[in-house]
């Protein structure tokens, strides 16, 4: 019968039952167990905040740096084109890492790294969300979205936790006693990322969750990012922001949503399915039915 090999771990449990980075004596124990299979494992430990803020890797298309309360750098995300041409977001973080390149030479170095951060995740905004103590804040999904609606309202706070299977990756303590609305993408894994947020800032003890009824009209996808439709706006003669802004100002509390089983979500052009991320691109929602109403 064969062995598992030893495999050096980065992390290990506390007696809380929480992910710790390993302390240097484990780390030396966890690679002198590997090197007895002839083998040398990677190394990575992030060190946030970082020291500076990241250069903008070749070929991406945009780049948002996560920061601390105090505006300090704790990591990235950029997009960029993959070898099929699709859009990929990817993270981008400052640490040490030892691993063995593709020429089989074994490398040190302390910098930027296409690597994630320790969880759980930072949110996107924390320097607004603590520059601005008593505004509400706006949560939408991806960091262009949020750009776009602090533009759109600079007197909201804007966040984001990122893609849309983000939320159970975030850390939502910071929001903790704040008024939140959301603002969903107007697709199924649009309201999944809603109804999965809703859940997290309760957990985190906000004052109040309200939700945006995003109208109808609208494309399949749409986010505060796109323009509104011309047959909205009257062909442009109505400014976009008189048609948004009552939206949010008079969204209602979020109600709590019907339990579905794991993955579906009910959007107004049906019920979807979407099963959980496995790679770096997000799962396609598959159309179940029409839309319905659960009565009881």
């Amino acid at each position: 019968m064969s062995t598992l090999p030893n495999i050096p771990a980065m992390a290990c449990m506390n007696e809380a039952g929480l992910f710790r980075p390993l302390t240097d004596a484990e780390k030396k124990t966890a690679l002198a167990l590997n090197a007895q299979d002839g083998k040398q494992g990677e190394v990575w430990e992030p060190i946030t905040p970082a020291p500076s803020v990241p250069e903008s890797p070749r070929g991406a298309t945009a780049l948002w740096v996560y920061r601390d309360a105090e505006r300090r750098p704790l990591y990235a995300r950029f997009r960029k084109e993959d070898e099929g041409g699709n859009k990929v977001v990817l993270p981008l973080t400052y640490g040490r890492r030892i691993w063995t390149d593709r020429n089989g030479t074994r490398r040190d170095v302390t910098g930027w790294h296409w690597k994630q951060p320790a969880r759980p995740l930072p949110l996107y905004g924390l320097d607004q969300l603590a520059a601005n103590p008593e505004a509400t804040v706006l949560l939408v999904e991806g960091e262009k979205t949020a750009e776009a609606a602090s533009y759109l309202f600079p007197d909201l706070v804007v966040l984001t936790s990122g893609g849309s299977t983000s939320v159970s990756s975030a850390d939502w303590s910071p929001l903790a006693g704040r008024r939140v609305t959301i603002w969903p993408d107007n697709d199924a894994p649009g309201v999944k990322y809603a109804d999965a947020a809703i859940e997290a800032l309760r957990n985190a003890g906000v004052q109040s969750v309200h939700m945006v009824k995003v109208p109808e009209g609208l494309p399949d996808g749409w986010d505060l990012a796109d323009d509104l439709p011309l047959d909205m706006t009257q062909g442009g003669e109505t400014p976009g922001i008189e048609i948004l802004r009552p939206l949010v100002d008079q969204a209602p509390l979020a109600e709590s949503n019907v339990k579905m089983p794991p993955g579906y979500s009910m959007t107004s052009k049906g019920l979807y399915f979407t099963s959980e991320a496995t790679g770096e691109l997000p799962p396609v929602p598959v159309w179940v039915s029409a839309p319905f109403e659960v009565i009881a």
